[in-house]
């Protein structure tokens, strides 16, 4: 967490606090402590931390890392780098297995390195060709295909560039044989939430599923006869295979729209990016979540006293 501009660990105490609050409200808290750090480290706080929580019924712990960037944390060559990803996976699952937590596997990471602004990148195609080096070598150790995928951008607003490296991403990844795909609106790497991309995102997502779909031969009709018989109408609009079949080649997406430039200036104009501010304002309006009197008390009264602590007020 920051805390006045310094980046600071959370002690037990205030993990404590943070189990306590998700029990005030009938739910298990789920630590999850990144102790791998690249290259060939371990973080001794987070190590001690997660020690004093196992076994402990009221939590889950689970052990994460690393995130070797290319030319900074691994060296730039990928072979080597895969080299270091796997030791550092495997001291980790070794560390799992001794405190008796989760985050056992194979998911390894590669990150690019931005040398001019001194930047971890996503999104970009170095990340996308890291990614794929890393996503093969956990499913040859893994022994199973990983589904597992994220948008991905450094782009701070759900704009063009956002645009690009998102849509190229999530299809390279797609490719790689993922399907389940979270950082839904996250952009900036992780620093920002647009609940605009949040809704592009789904438009992006419906793009990539249409592609991963492909296309079929329309079965066994003859293709001579068809084509004659399109000839013979004048055009394929009304022919069987057109009406039965259209709705499973076409995708017609639900916000951006195939319309000519005559029928956009028709409905006004609309800007793609207040049409999605719209959606988001309308999906939040119907988020009326809220906890019962007495649980939501409770958490507030032990958010105070966290508050207190971490502040250094009692």
């Amino acid at each position: 967490r920051y805390l006045g501009g310094q980046l600071t660990v959370m002690d037990p105490e205030e993990v404590r606090y943070l189990v306590d609050m998700n029990l005030a409200v009938g739910r298990r808290y789920t630590l999850m402590e990144e102790v791998a750090i690249s290259p060939l480290r371990f973080n001794d706080h987070g190590l001690e931390t997660a020690a004093q929580f196992a076994g402990n019924p009221d939590l889950e712990v689970w052990l994460t890392g690393a995130i070797p960037m290319a030319g900074v944390t691994c060296p730039l060559d990928p072979r080597a780098a895969m080299v270091q990803g796997v030791a550092e996976r495997l001291a980790l699952n070794l560390a799992c297995h001794l405190y008796g937590v989760g985050g056992h596997g194979f998911g390894l990471r590669l990150e690019p390195f931005d040398f001019q602004y001194s930047t971890i990148v996503f999104g970009s195609p170095e990340w996308c060709l890291f990614y794929a080096f890393a996503h093969q070598m956990g499913e040859y150790l893994g022994g199973r295909p990983i589904r597992s995928a994220r948008f991905r951008s450094v782009s701070k607003m759900p704009d063009a560039q956002a645009a690009c490296e998102r849509t190229a991403s999530a299809l390279w990844q797609a490719l790689l044989g993922g399907r389940n795909f979270g950082g839904v609106g996250q952009l900036s790497v992780d620093e920002v939430f647009s609940p605009q991309q949040a809704v592009l995102d789904r438009e992006i997502l419906r793009y990539v599923a249409r592609l991963i779909r492909g296309a079929e031969w329309g079965g066994d009709q003859d293709a001579v006869a068809a084509i004659a018989d399109g000839v013979a109408q004048g055009n394929y609009v009304g022919m069987p295979d057109t009406v039965t079949r259209y709705r499973q080649v076409y995708d017609f997406p639900d916000l951006f729209k195939h319309w000519s430039l005559n029928r956009w200036r028709q409905e006004g104009e609309p800007d793609i990016l207040q049409e999605a501010w719209a959606r988001a304002q309308e999906e939040i309006s119907h988020a009326d979540f809220r906890l019962p009197d007495d649980q939501h008390a409770r958490v507030d009264r032990l958010y105070e006293r966290a508050a207190r602590r971490i502040l250094g007020q009692g």
